[in-house]
């Protein structure tokens, strides 16, 4: 069973230490965490908890009528009655030692028939954005199209589909270096 830690951002299998999705593509260059504005971080987490409690029938729309983030709920409202998005599961911790890493999925959904794994994102779209989305569908090992939503303040959205073929590939050699790297470079 893969344990995360929040507090480090952190994952372990028994006694194996496992890199998120993340950390491989940030030890791979795709992406510098001092790009991201001060406090974007919080705000991401926060939109998070509060879709999943929505989500997951938690809480309703309403109960958080006067949270700063409201808008940012509000347009995951509008994705899902937009695209008719049926939520299959919340926050689900992926990978192992088997597949060298771990992760979280923000949400797999049934739209239009089709199976979805969906990265909610309340900052802009970034082109690392699809390739962490390929290594999520790695780690779930099952055929699935892949989705980045972007949600604004304003209770607008932005639904990418994510459909250039190479991510797949991009991702299994940004992990293959991360691995070899690890191994072969002291």
């Amino acid at each position: 069973m893969i344990v995360f830690d929040s507090l480090n951002h952190s994952y372990t299998e028994g006694e194996v230490s496992l890199p998120s999705v993340t950390t491989v593509l940030k030890a791979e260059g795709f992406y510098n965490p001092q790009m991201f504005a001060e406090g974007a971080a919080d705000r991401g987490t926060l939109v998070h908890l509060i879709t999943q409690q929505v989500d997951e029938g938690t809480k309703e729309l309403k109960d958080f009528y006067l949270n700063p983030l409201y808008g940012y709920l509000l347009a995951w409202a509008g994705f899902i009655t937009d695209t008719g998005a049926e939520i299959l599961d919340c926050e689900i911790i992926v990978g192992g030692t088997d597949q060298g890493c771990a992760g979280t999925v923000d949400r797999l959904a049934l739209i239009r028939g089709q199976e979805y794994v969906l990265d909610i994102k309340s900052g802009a779209p970034m082109p690392w954005h699809a390739i962490q989305l390929a290594g999520y569908k790695f780690l779930l090992g099952k055929p699935l199209r892949r989705m980045c939503v972007y949600l604004k303040d304003t209770g607008k959205y932005r639904a990418n589909e994510c459909k250039d073929r190479y991510d797949e590939t991009v991702w299994k050699s940004a992990l293959i270096s991360y691995r070899w790297k690890k191994e072969n470079v002291k």
